[in-house]
Formats: structure tokens, C-alpha cells, sequence
């Protein structure tokens, strides 16, 4: 029997294949398995010398290390180096310790005689191999007692409160590729980052909660979110920046808690065939009052071949910005407020595109926070036009791109007095009623569509997951005077827009003329994105 070490068990790979390492390293996380993995150890890996330190895990701190082989794996001087260090120590104690798996056979490893035992990951789920990973650490009696990850052969189920009684919170989205992630000032940065670190170093247990289980295309498990145990400033909101620690009680339903609204009776879906009528909406008259906006009920929906829903959304002018006012302390690059007109109707996304949309088209899932309807996060600019365009070939179509920042504000505002910073109105106490914010959010995404929609009828426009936008962004942009009509935002850029806020957000930042940037392949638990549709051709 070994003696357990700090990982159980170290996974070293080669980029390529990282997808599949993902599913497996969480997985085994997900049943109690201290795993060493690189995106789960950002923070202590940040400013050390690498070659050094992983030549320690892999030789002095994990049990076992799987070497994930490929042709990649094999002609990488990182992996290379990796692997030198592992077989060194197996040299060395002459005993048990590499756990190759290969992707494909055929492949030789320098040093690894043909004799010794391996797993075949050829058509093996990465939920099936974790398992396998857990049954060997019994085996060695690692340790006492594992939760074995559920294996995808047969149709995934909800396990009950009496199969399992505990999941661990993962809260680390910040910190995979939190090397890559340039945030405008401090805004964000510190609260997601000390959210992220005390989550990663306490690693909460919730016990009582329902757990996920692997997702797929055709059936996905929604993690039901424990209710109560946030720490509370005031009226319920959490402190920016804090982690709860206490153990939440009972677990509640979101059905029974927040149910989903329905905008009115023409929300069927509707043949997208014939596109919206050409209409001028929100013109603001002399007075400088918006017009009133057409009730949710009188806008069209359309669904699409996965699932989405889309609501009408009308041509019209709006003052897009932001103006200081008693709630809304406008940042720099918000101002000045300016008149901006959308010449084309469109259709926009009813909710942040789910895990369940994202999995039926990219198939692989990369959000930390696992649930069939919640939004699909940590993904990047650059992942979610890799998503439209897989969906615009699915559907055989260009209809589909990421909204503009004007579409987006436009939307968001739906009509409302252009001094509310907020649809809901002017009252800070509002928010909580359409967004999860630090102040309810429990540290994690939720739901969509579980808070109160704006008046045309879209969900969680604010907070809940920042959204990625269209255009490059521009500091001065607004001050320049850019173009007015159907602005597509600066020619060139190094970061792109994340528009409304998140979980993670105070108040002040989940307002609708709120800007955040990011370069275009930074991911974090706290992006998402919503789709745009245009019936006819995709204005530039």
C-alpha cells in the first residue's frame, strides 16, 4: 500500500489533447481525487520556474502520474522534458508510478518497455477513463474511499440526495488563463480573483446537493445550486470579492424560487421564413423621453434547430452611453451619451447561449460551472465565432453573429427613460430582481431565464455571465464620434467588448452602459455570450 501524497495523481499532456484531459481531470475532481492539473494550479504555478517545479510534483508529490500519449505528446520538448522527470523517478523507486493511456495505437515512448500495461483511450468517454483512474487508486489503496466518476456508455441520470451527498464547489475559472486575461483597471480583476484563489484554497463542500453528471448532446444534468450560506452585507448583498464558507442549508428549487416569466401568449414560435417588419422604435421626441416600446407580447420568437430562442427586436434610435446621475457613475469610456440608430430589425438571443446549445454543436463542454440550462461559461471571443460558425454550417445559413455593442445596449435598454441605469429602473433594489450579481449569486452561475426579463422579453441581460460582443474596443470611441448609424465599432483593436455584468459583479457593474474588456482568446468562469439572428443577409 502507498502512502498518500499530496495529488493522488498528476496528468501531463500535450496541449493538443487538452480537451480530453479537461473532462478527465474534472471528473476526477468531481469525485474527491487530488489531482494535479495545470488550470487548476494557476496561482501557485504564476512566477515559478516550471521546469523545476513540475519536475518536483511529478517526482516527490503525486502517487501516479497518466501520461496521455500521442503523436503530439511525443514531439513536444515540454512533454519531453515531463516525461524524463517521471521515468526518472519510476527508475529510480523501481516500483509502479507511470499510468501510460495512448490515443491511438501504435505509438512507442522512449523509455517505456512494450511490456508494460496501458489504456487505450480509442473510442474510451473521458468519464469511463476517469473511472478507471479511480479504481486503480483503490486498488494501490491510495485512498479510503472514492466516489467513482459516472461513465457517459449509458444515458446520463440525476444521481439522488441518497446515491450522493456532497459536490465541490469549483470556482477556479478565473484562473485558467488567468496569464492570458487584460481587464480594463482594477474592475473585476480583484473581485473575481480573490473569489477565485479562497474558493481554490478552501475548496468548499456543499453537503446536500444534487451533482452533476457527465454532459452530452442529447441529455444534459442541471447541478441544482444549494440555497442560503452567502455571506451578507446589508440587504442580502455579499461583500465584492468574498467566498461563502459556511455550508449553505437545505437545497431549494429554482422552480419553487424563481420561476421562469412568460413575456405573453405570442412567445410560440413563429416560421422565421418571413422577417421582421421594418419599423422605426424608440425615437426619442423632443423632450428627450424614449417612446414607449412595444409590449413583449407583440414581438415575434423564433426557435432554432438546437433549441434557441430568439425574440423580435425592431429597428430603432436610442441614446446609447452613459449619463452621472445619482446611481450611475460613468466611467470615461462610456461617455459621452450619444444617439445611435439601428437601421435593420434583427433577432437576439432570448437567453446567454445554455451548455446543452453549446454541447449540441461543439460537443465538448468547458464550463467549470456544470448544469444543462445554465449559460455555457469560461469560453472567449474566439470560441464563440467558432461556435456560430459551426451552427451557421449546421444550419446551412450566415444568419447567426455575435450582436454589435450598439445592438446589445439597444436591447438591454428595451425602451426604457435613458436615465435608468438599469431596465428595471433607478432603485439599487431593483437589480436583484433581474440579476445574479455578488450580492446572490452564491458564488456561481445560475439558471437563465430564473430572474425577471427586461421589457422586450430577454433574460438576464444583466449580470449572471458578461457577455462577448461584436467589436473591437475602442477607449475613445464614444469621444470621437464615431459612426451613428449601425455602428460596428472600431476598425482594429487588441481587445474585444463583454457586455452586462456577471456573477461576480457589484451593482455599479452590471449597469447597461457598463464596457469591459478582453482579448479575444481569454476565457473565464464569469463569459458567456448571446446570438444574434438576421432573417435576411448578415449586415457587415
Amino acid at each position: 500500500m502507498q502512502v498518500s501524497r499530496q495529488y493522488h495523481v498528476a496528468l501531463s499532456f500535450a496541449g493538443e489533447d487538452r480537451p480530453y484531459v479537461d473532462a478527465v481531470a474534472h471528473a476526477l475532481q468531481d469525485a474527491g481525487v487530488r489531482v494535479f492539473y495545470d488550470h487548476f494550479e494557476q496561482i501557485t504555478l504564476w512566477g515559478k520556474d516550471l521546469y523545476e517545479y513540475l519536475a518536483d510534483v511529478y517526482t516527490n508529490k503525486a502517487n501516479f502520474t497518466v501520461i496521455f500519449v500521442s503523436r503530439a505528446y511525443l514531439e513536444r520538448n515540454w512533454t519531453t522534458h515531463e516525461r524524463k522527470n517521471i521515468q526518472a523517478r519510476a527508475f529510480v523507486e523501481n516500483g509502479e508510478y507511470i499510468l501510460p493511456a495512448f490515443f491511438e495505437e501504435g505509438l512507442e515512448v522512449p523509455g517505456l518497455t512494450k511490456t508494460t500495461g496501458y489504456i487505450l483511450l480509442k473510442e474510451r468517454s473521458p468519464e469511463e477513463f476517469a473511472r478507471l483512474i479511480v479504481d486503480k487508486l483503490r486498488l494501490a489503496g491510495v485512498m479510503d474511499a472514492v466516489e467513482t466518476p459516472v461513465a457517459t456508455t449509458d444515458k446520463p441520470k440525476k444521481q439522488s440526495l441518497a446515491e450522493r451527498t456532497g459536490i465541490k464547489a469549483i470556482v477556479l475559472g478565473f484562473l485558467a488563463d488567468y496569464f492570458k486575461m487584460r481587464i480594463r483597471g482594477l474592475k473585476e480583476t480583484i473581485a473575481v480573483a480573490i473569489t477565485g484563489a479562497i474558493a481554490g484554497v478552501v475548496g468548499m463542500w456543499w453537503p446536500g446537493a444534487q451533482v452533476d453528471t457527465p454532459l452530452d448532446a442529447e441529455q444534459v444534468v442541471q447541478v441544482e445550486p444549494p440555497a442560503g450560506g452567502q455571506g451578507t452585507s446589508g440587504e442580502g448583498e455579499q461583500k465584492p470579492g468574498t467566498a461563502a464558507t459556511e455550508p449553505p442549508g437545505e437545497v431549494t428549487s429554482f422552480e419553487t424560487e424563481n420561476p421562469p416569466r412568460t413575456p405573453g401568449a405570442t412567445d410560440t414560435p413563429t416560421d422565421s421564413s418571413e422577417p421582421p417588419k421594418e419599423i422605426v422604435e424608440n425615437e426619442p421626441p423632443a423632450t428627450g423621453t424614449p417612446a414607449e416600446p412595444p409590449a413583449a407580447a407583440t414581438r415575434k420568437e423564433q426557435t432554432n434547430s438546437i433549441g434557441m430562442q430568439f425574440v423580435e427586436i425592431f429597428a430603432g434610435t436610442f441614446e446609447m452611453g452613459c449619463i452621472d446621475g445619482d446611481n450611475e457613475e460613468c466611467d470615461r469610456d462610456e461617455r459621452p451619451r450619444h444617439r445611435v440608430t439601428l437601421t435593420k430589425p434583427f433577432y437576439l438571443g432570448k437567453h446567454t447561449v445554455t451548455q446543452k446549445q453549446w454541447v449540441a454543436v461543439m460537443d465538448i463542454n468547458p464550463s467549470l460551472f456544470r448544469g444543462a440550462d445554465r449559460p455555457v461559461d469560461n469560453v472567449s471571443w474566439d470560441d464563440a465565432q467558432e461556435f456560430i460558425r459551426r451552427l451557421n454550417e449546421k444550419e446551412g445559413t450566415e444568419k447567426y453573429r455575435l450582436p454589435t455593442e450598439a445592438e446589445w445596449e439597444y436591447s438591454a435598454r428595451a425602451g426604457t427613460p435613458m436615465t435608468w441605469p438599469w431596465s428595471c429602473g433607478e432603485k439599487l433594489s431593483c437589480v436583484k430582481n433581474i440579476a445574479w450579481i455578488t450580492g446572490n449569486s452564491r458564488d456561481m452561475t445560475h439558471p437563465v431565464g430564473q430572474k425577471q426579463p427586461n421589457p422586450w422579453g430577454l433574460y438576464d441581460m444583466n449580470g449572471n455571465v458578461w457577455e462577448w460582443v461584436q467589436d473591437w474596443y475602442g477607449a475613445k470611441y464614444y469621444e470621437e464620434g464615431g459612426v451613428t448609424s449601425d455602428p460596428p465599432g472600431p476598425d482594429l483593436g487588441t481587445d474585444r467588448v463583454l457586455r452586462g455584468g456577471a456573477w461576480t459583479s457589484p451593482t455599479k457593474h452590471v449597469r447597461t452602459a457598463e464596457r469591459l474588456k478582453g482579448v479575444p482568446d481569454s476565457r473565464n468562469n464569469a463569459f458567456g455570450f448571446r446570438v444574434a439572428f438576421f432573417p435576411g443577409a448578415v449586415p457587415e
